[in-house]
């Protein structure tokens, strides 16, 4: 992560720039076993499950405030912020009969690649009054937001032999 902001004061004005940086990723493992058993039968799975989450972000920022007496404040800032990420798992699943016989088995393959840019712009007003204390401030802002994310997953179907039986795929 990484960050950088400057302030320049001249005269009335006060100008800002600004830029953040960031990278994160995130490996996750597990293990799961379910058992369920009915009057008769004990079924059961077993789950591995690898994985991994990656979001890269750059956020810009630029502003003005402009200060008309010692007292009032008129400032704007625009803010922009580009993001990807990739979040990836594997996950293993072995189904298993009564006497822990293998019926089945499943591998699904995930992909979540993503993309979202954020664009925010805020006025800001301030007035501080001679009586201690009292002060007059207004702030909007507006936010746009665009974010595409896409889910892939292939899942694969097999017989104890390891024979395919059976394939999916899903994007969504």
């Amino acid at each position: 992560d990484g960050n950088l902001n400057a302030n320049y004061r001249q005269g009335r004005f006060n100008y800002i720039i600004g830029y953040t940086g960031r990278y994160d990723e995130r490996f996750f493992r597990g293990e799961r076993l379910n058992q369920t058993m009915t009057s008769d039968t004990l079924w059961s799975l077993e789950q591995d499950i690898d994985g991994d989450r990656v979001r890269e972000s750059h956020t810009m920022k630029g502003g003005l405030e402009y200060f008309p007496s010692g007292r009032a404040m008129l400032g704007a800032t625009a803010t922009y912020t580009i993001q990807t990420s990739d979040n990836a798992s594997f996950r293993l699943s072995e189904f298993f009969e009564e006497e822990d016989i293998l019926a089945r088995t499943t591998t699904i393959e995930e992909s979540e690649p993503g993309d979202e840019d954020v664009f925010e712009l805020s006025m800001d007003y301030s007035q501080r009054f001679r009586t201690e204390g009292r002060e007059l401030t207004f702030r909007g802002q507006y936010t746009s937001n665009n974010e595409l994310e896409t889910t892939l997953a292939n899942q694969i179907f097999r017989n104890p032999t390891g024979e395919i039986t059976d394939l999916l795929g899903q994007r969504n």
